[in-house]
């Protein structure tokens, strides 16, 4: 049998499986990578930690990498690693919750010629070029002995082959940065930056080379260009196709559209994913890991049990900022609060609230986008941790008002990267018709007409609790 190796570096762990073309697990590895947030927004990572979590799955996986025939990675995004020409990290790498360049970008927005730059629009502090601007003005010498500035996907990928590349998605908005719109001059060059640091660009399943002898067992074997982890993911939950919502619910939530045409949204992001199809929407930086920490401090005998609970008519709210917030706010500054909470609320009641404003926040993304795009998709398919729910995937479909698909293997972003090799071994004619060998019987939640009317009501209550409480935090976040 032809097997193929899945990898999908997440937020928060690795994870490679053997993948057989016929969809059957022959084994799977995961190594934890705990998140390490430092003070004053740092979010950083020894890029090194990731190899050896990559090097100690294959080392787990044991015999059945015998039957292995390609390999590709697909990974956490919007992460940022610097590598001289060799593929040496010149520093840590600044991930994706890192806000350490919001002072650098408000300063930057009061220049009228920035201000003025049509790239400016989606400029903020978790922007990939306010990173690289934070860095050159902050250590000019890391950034003077860069050369590429990868994913870290990418630098899993260098390791094994030497070969330094990323993938159209993943920079898009990087490369655009270093492009000159008509008009202008590339806003890279407003910020002080020269050439680009962009290396190759290839399409997901493209060749990029093949493993070296650091693979070990798999050394020789072809080596697959990857995708970022949304793309994967929604590659792997089936949820490919023209008019389809997807969510990625792990450590922080990746919401979307998928349309045959370019929107736009205020806030969101429009990037072109291949194959006719663009995404309208955006990373959250709060998921099922604001479920996990409500469920860790509230400490709920039975957690699943107080999910499954209809939210009383006086239930608490939940704003879920625990780490500032991205699409569609893009703002550091906002702060996670319990509103409403009275005397007869228990443990179960707050975390049935962080539920639902994670979900609540879901839904202001897909509205934004399915308003830009002028379409409404019929179901959205969900896929990650926060998959393996069946009561927060209930919240979910009576909050969207729609079915929830979700596939039988929630880790979807380890079959995104099984369909890529896949593909590029020529086993399918694409990597949607390889996902689509690879996929069991979806399970399917349908919304309940009271839970529906619930929620319509206390989503419009959250929003205005946002829209009140937003400017005292961010008046907060400026004290010392």
């Amino acid at each position: 049998m032809t097997a193929v190796l899945g990898v999908d570096l997440g937020g928060s762990s690795l994870r490679a499986s053997v993948v057989g073309g016929d969809g059957r697990f022959l084994g799977t590895a995961r190594v934890a990578l705990p998140q390490r947030p430092g003070p004053g927004g740092r979010f950083e990572e020894d890029p090194e930690r990731w190899w050896r979590a990559l090097t100690d799955a294959l080392r787990a996986l044991g015999d059945a990498l015998g039957a292995v025939r390609g390999i590709a990675i697909s990974g956490f995004t919007r992460s940022q690693v610097f590598v001289d020409a060799a593929g040496v990290p010149q520093r840590p790498a600044i991930l994706f919750g890192d806000s350490r360049a919001a002072a650098l970008v408000k300063a930057a927005l009061a220049q009228p010629g920035i201000a003025a730059h049509p790239g400016a629009v989606h400029l903020n502090a978790f922007h990939p070029l306010a990173r690289l601007a934070w860095l050159a003005r902050s250590e000019p010498e890391a950034w003077a002995a860069t050369r590429y500035v990868i994913e870290p996907k990418d630098y899993l990928a260098a390791r094994l082959t030497g070969r330094i590349v990323s993938d159209t998605v993943s920079q898009y908005w990087l490369a655009r940065s270093f492009a000159a719109p008509p008009g202008h001059p590339p806003l890279a060059h407003r910020l002080g930056l020269g050439p680009t640091p962009c290396p190759q660009h290839l399409a997901p399943g493209d060749l990029i080379g093949h493993a070296d002898a650091s693979a070990g067992p798999l050394a020789g074997l072809p080596v697959f260009a990857g995708a970022p982890d949304s793309w994967a993911g929604v590659l792997g939950s089936g949820g490919m196709g023209v008019d389809r919502a997807y969510c990625i619910s792990g450590t922080t939530e990746v919401t979307g559209l998928l349309c045959p045409d370019r929107a736009d949204a205020t806030g969101l992001l429009t990037l072109p994913w291949g194959g006719g199809l663009w995404q309208i929407g955006g990373p959250g930086q709060n998921g099922a890991a604001t479920l996990d920490w409500a469920g860790a401090v509230l400490a709920p005998a039975a957690r699943e049990a107080a999910l499954a609970r209809d939210a009383a008519p006086d239930a608490p709210f939940f704003l879920p900022f625990l780490k500032g917030e991205r699409a569609p706010f893009w703002d550091p500054n906002l702060r996670a609060a319990f509103l409403g909470v009275g005397a007869g609320h228990g443990a179960e009641d707050l975390l049935r609230a962080a539920a639902e404003g994670v979900v609540f926040m879901c839904r202001r993304v897909l509205d934004r986008a399915e308003t830009a795009a002028g379409a409404r998709a019929s179901r959205l398919y969900l896929s990650g941790g926060g998959a393996r729910s069946r009561a927060f995937a209930q919240i979910r479909a009576d909050a969207l008002a729609r079915p929830i698909v979700i596939p039988t293997e929630v880790e979807t972003g380890v079959l995104g990267s099984a369909a890529l090799a896949l593909a590029g071994l020529g086993r399918a004619a694409s990597p949607a018709d390889a996902a689509a060998t690879l996929l069991g019987q979806p399970s399917i939640i349908v919304p309940s007409a009271a839970g529906q009317e619930r929620a319509e009501a206390r989503f419009a209550k959250f929003n205005a609790y946002h829209e009140a409480l937003a400017p005292l935090a961010r008046r907060f976040a400026q004290e010392p």
